[in-house]
């Protein structure tokens, strides 16, 4: 029996301490509520019981001109509030060394105390000076807070963290011109036992070393892990993850990187109002700070600030989870983020039909129609829903009505132009079960005229959107019969398609066009105004020509932008070396039919079966909120950017 490799992604959540009550939780990137509206960068996050505290970089408040370091405090991550100042510069000389400026400030525990670092600096005194490193000590995490080395600064520095080695040692770690710094602190007297020495820099990473910035490190099960960014030309920023068994061990690389930072990606919209045109000068996108954190117990995030430019900066936290040493984002980059996110099944009926099988979690909303040649009826974000739906169909069946062409997300099987006709399939009543809370499952009715019977099975993400699609296929005639996986999904009109270009293709211009009146293929079709080719993406921005495309697609992913501001997203299995059964060998198609639906057309490679052998094939499904430009012009730069990390 043959079995195709389930390609399933996911994503990573993180968490922190005890926290009794593991209740949903669910918040929205960026998150701005009840935080410094005039930005926050290189955030903290400390759970303590049931609440959140949170420290930062804040850029200048001109609605409070508040002075000094100010702790946030939250139940859900979602809603803060100042819970008062760490160090009040009222209190404080105009000649010390720390005044007006707290950078990449942390809180830690440590022998039943709280230990407050940061970066400070005095503007009035020292403009535009490397800022220095300072401690502060208290019994509680709201303060007060008492600066230990008052008197100087202990060294230059610059987005420092503290963790403790093997040993229960602690040491500081921190970023200067590009390299990373270690020293061993004596944090309770607030000295340091040594001078700073480089930790990371050209010498250790070799080829593999760009502006090093954010360090910030993780110890799970006895390892050392260190996420922090690299700042590549042209504004692009690379987050890495690298691990050691001890704490100055040799750090090697863990993943691929968890975040690539594009400057086309970055917000330009400012938030706040400023009492001078120039009353905001935009951060910089060089620095990715990253803290892994667990929220609560099993359930981790990671802590970063927004992608900006020409925007304020704001919080971020992205969930995960980790797969032995490596973190697996859930939802990377994407507004919907949460932790005990319950997913649940239910049958239930809808749009005349019943029987209908339920998944959601706290974000998305699936349903499996088994009565119509068992198919994805809804995927839906807040009432939204992707598929088109022809509601003229309602409770229609094949036993009832006769045949018809189901709406919604179909599935099939090809070669389209040599299968047999498997009305049973495509269009008779499945059998629907639920498998647990996550998982469903559907099973047609065995195919006497195309030999096979298909089982489908459909999977969505506690964390995510994720729906997984399998489709299995078995032979059940006497006979050796061939076919491929073929996805036939109906979105709704008049959005923008996305197929990747196949730099080797053997189409000339990287797509054919079926035309009338015999489906003649079309191999160099002539130019037209809503077909392009941009940044290596064939782009379908209104209706073509002709509905029917075909693509040698490569890379494995279908994206389509919807009028509704959803953004869907298929990823599939692509086999190089294998045969692919259509006329054209396509692995990917999409049929654009005026402004009314969008066929959505992953196609598999042909499997040829024995008598009981059996193919399964999976696809990957996201959907997303995406703000459909008025003009038609996506961000493509921003759109591939969500794909990649859906790994």
């Amino acid at each position: 029996m043959k079995h195709f490799l389930r390609i399933t992604l996911c994503f990573l959540t993180i968490h922190s301490t005890v926290f009794s009550q593991q209740k949903p939780i669910v918040w929205n990137n960026p998150i701005r509520e009840g935080l410094n509206v005039y930005g926050m960068k290189d955030f903290y996050l400390l759970p303590e019981s049931n609440s959140f505290f949170l420290v930062g970089t804040s850029y200048k408040n001109h609605s409070k001109n508040v002075a000094g370091l100010v702790l946030y405090k939250s139940n859900n991550l979602k809603k803060w509030e100042e819970a008062g100042k760490l160090i009040d510069t009222k209190k404080l000389s105009k000649q010390s060394w720390f005044y007006d400026i707290f950078n990449a400030p942390e809180i830690h525990t440590y022998n039943n105390k709280y230990y407050l670092i940061f970066n400070g600096g005095n503007s009035l005194k020292n403009p535009y000076k490397k800022t220095g490193f300072g401690i502060a000590v208290s019994s509680s995490a709201t303060g007060p807070y008492q600066v230990l080395n008052a008197d100087k600064m202990l060294f230059e520095s610059n987005h420092t963290t503290l963790v403790f080695d093997e040993h229960k040692q602690p040491f500081v770690f921190f970023e200067m011109d590009g390299r990373f710094y270690s020293v061993k602190i004596d944090l309770e007297n607030g000295k340091t036992f040594s001078e700073p020495t480089e930790f990371l820099g050209p010498k250790s990473l070799g080829e593999k070393y760009k502006y090093l910035d954010a360090p910030q490190f993780y110890v799970k099960d006895g390892k050392f892990h260190l996420v922090f960014s690299q700042f590549y030309a042209g504004y692009i920023i690379k987050v890495f993850h690298y691990a050691a068994d001890s704490l100055h061990g040799k750090y090697s690389e863990v993943q691929d990187p968890l975040y690539t930072w594009l400057e086309a990606e970055a917000d330009e919209g400012i938030k706040a109002q400023y009492p001078t045109i120039n009353g905001f000068a935009p951060p910089t996108q060089v620095i990715f700070s990253n803290q892994v954190v667990e929220l609560q117990k099993g359930k981790f995030g990671l802590v970063y600030h927004s992608s900006e430019k020409y925007s304020e900066p704001a919080l971020c936290i992205d969930t995960f989870d980790w797969e032995n040493d490596q973190i697996k984002i859930h939802n990377p980059k994407s507004p919907f983020q949460g932790i005990n996110l319950g997913t649940t099944t239910r049958f239930m009926s809808t749009h005349g039909y019943e029987n209908c099988l339920e998944i959601k979690n706290e974000k998305v909303r699936v349903v499996i129609e088994p009565n119509l040649g068992g198919r994805v009826l809804i995927y839906e974000i807040a009432g939204k829903n992707i598929m088109y739906v022809d509601t003229t169909q309602n409770g229609w069946t094949l036993e009832k009505n006769g045949f018809t062409q189901p709406s919604a997300g179909r599935f099939d099987i090809g070669p389209e132009a040599v299968t047999p006709k498997r009305n049973t399939t495509w269009a008779g009543a499945w059998k629907p079960e639920i498998i647990d809370n996550k998982t469903v499952r559907i099973t047609s009715k065995k195919d006497s005229v195309a030999g096979i019977q298909m089982v489908r099975e459909f999977r969505l993400e506690a964390n995510s959107t994720q729906l997984s699609c399998t489709q299995l296929v078995k032979n059940i005639s006497n006979e050796e019969i061939s076919g491929n996986h073929w996805g036939r999904t109906f979105a709704v009109g008049g959005g923008i398609a996305l197929v990747p270009k196949n730099p080797k293709s053997r189409y000339p211009k990287g797509y054919c066009i079926y035309r009338p009146p015999f489906n003649g293929i079309d191999f160099k079709p002539a130019a037209e105004p809503n077909v392009n080719v941009k940044e290596n993406i064939i782009e379908i921005k209104n209706t073509p020509s002709q509905p029917k495309f075909v693509m040698d697609n490569v890379e494995g992913w279908l994206a389509y932008a919807a009028p509704n501001d959803l953004l869907f997203i298929k990823k599939y299995p692509i086999y190089p070396n294998r045969v692919y059964g259509e006329v054209t060998a396509a692995t990917s198609s999409i049929w654009y039919y005026k402004d009314t639906m969008v066929e959505i057309e992953p196609i598999g490679p042909l499997e040829v079966l024995k008598p009981n052998e059996s193919f399964s094939f999976t696809e990957d499904w996201w959907l997303t909120e995406y703000d459909f430009p008025g003009d038609r012009n996506l961000n493509i730069a921003k759109i591939k950017q969500i794909i990649e990390v859906l790994k």
